[in-house]
């Protein structure tokens, strides 16, 4: 699986650690859960997006541009 560092203000930090020495989980399954539900919520807009846009994205037209309208 990839690594991923990142930067996060300490006070921010604190809460996540208090968070997870209250129900003993880790940090690297919460920051996992977070950045799974933002994926699974940015998917679901740009899903949203394209519907009501009615494109297809993975639609190429028939000059082979992928447009897809």
């Amino acid at each position: 699986m990839p690594e991923v560092r990142i930067d996060i203000d300490s006070s921010e930090l604190a809460v996540m650690d208090g968070y997870i020495q209250a129900t003993g989980s880790n940090r690297t399954k919460i920051i996992g859960e977070l950045v799974k539900r933002w994926a699974t919520d940015e998917l679901h807009k740009s899903i949203v997006v394209c519907r009501m846009a009615r494109i297809n994205p993975l639609a190429v037209d028939s000059e082979g541009r992928g447009d897809g309208k």
